[in-house]
């Protein structure tokens, strides 16, 4: 399952390739790289606190594609970058599997990484739950169109509306 090694270096090296254009070495642009791998998880999570409905639709939508990455690339994009670029084999869940005594494999890495996607996707979809419940239990009815037969509208068609968005006014 996933895309072919020979597609995924295609790809790292044309990321690379781009980046280089920077003007900057391949060790700093792996360190920034790096830099950013670790960060944007706890950047998405001051997000997710603190954003709005949609912002947080579109981090929960960004992280599931990033998930679909892992999975398709078999590992992460990133790390392959930051690897080539700056020539160190360490990886952003390497501190978790010396914490845990586990060697640093590729397949250890992999089972590290799906066990804290797993808890960071729970942990977002429980903080999108407590800050967006009503917002999200009071779907049901919105119409979207007419059913019409000839010139004589006979019904509507019913998709969902957000019922808890409408406050009682009258």
């Amino acid at each position: 399952m996933g895309v072919s090694k020979e597609y995924r270096n295609e790809l790292v090296q044309s990321v690379i390739s781009k980046l280089k254009l920077l003007g900057l070495s391949e060790k700093t642009i792996g360190f920034f790289m790096r830099a950013y791998h670790v960060n944007v998880p706890i950047y998405f999570f001051i997000i997710m606190m603190y954003g709005s409905f949609v912002m947080n639709i579109g981090l929960i939508a960004f992280l599931l594609c990033a998930l679909a990455s892992f999975i398709a690339f078999d590992g992460c994009i990133l790390s392959r970058i930051e690897s080539e670029l700056d020539h160190d084999d360490i990886t952003v869940v390497d501190p978790m599997l010396e914490l845990a005594g586990i060697e640093k494999t590729h397949k250890n890495r992999i089972h590290i990484s799906y066990f804290i996607a797993g808890m960071y996707l729970v942990m977002s979809f429980l903080i999108f739950w407590v800050r967006f419940k009503d917002d999200v239990v009071g779907v049901s009815n919105v119409i979207v169109g007419d059913i019409v037969v000839g010139d004589i509208v006979v019904g509507d068609i019913v998709v969902g509306d957000i019922v808890n968005n409408v406050k009682a006014s009258e």
